[in-house]
């Protein structure tokens, strides 16, 4: 992807208010922030604006939505196997180039954008599943 796309970030102060543990968290770790993801989506949606991805790419104020997923199977045998690969020449980001990625995933570009009324208020749910099934197609097809 071009360093001149245009995606969706977060602030980093707000982000660090409504998820203020890190690592893995619970529903019992959210439930003081939301009631359910419509809270969520609604507390993400106040802070999101377009950036140039170049103007913010290390920029620590800013957080990247990076929505993504895991592929897991049981082999033959009966045991869980998680889908790795490989990041490629093409890849359009060169600090991943040769290093292996669990996470299927990546920027959401705002023309993969979803709106509830067709053109104003961003569907945030609906943007992430678009996105997320773009990478899979992309990375595994």
């Amino acid at each position: 992807m071009s360093k001149k796309e245009l995606i969706l970030v977060h602030p980093t102060a707000l982000i660090n208010e409504l998820f203020p543990k890190e690592g893995f968290v619970t529903g019992n770790d959210l439930i003081g922030n939301f009631a359910d993801i419509q809270s969520l989506e609604k507390c993400l949606d106040e802070g999101l604006s377009i950036q140039r991805r170049e103007a913010v790419e290390t920029n620590p104020a800013f957080r990247h939505l990076l929505p993504g997923v895991n592929l897991f199977r049981l082999n033959p045998q009966g045991k869980l196997e998680l889908f790795v690969y490989q990041r490629v020449k093409g890849i359009g980001e060169e600090r991943l180039l040769g290093k292996h990625s669990v996470l299927i995933g990546g920027h959401i570009n705002v023309s993969h954008c979803h709106f509830h009324d067709g053109h104003s208020t961003l569907n945030l749910g609906m943007t992430i599943m678009y996105n997320v099934m773009e990478e899979l197609c992309e990375e595994l097809i």
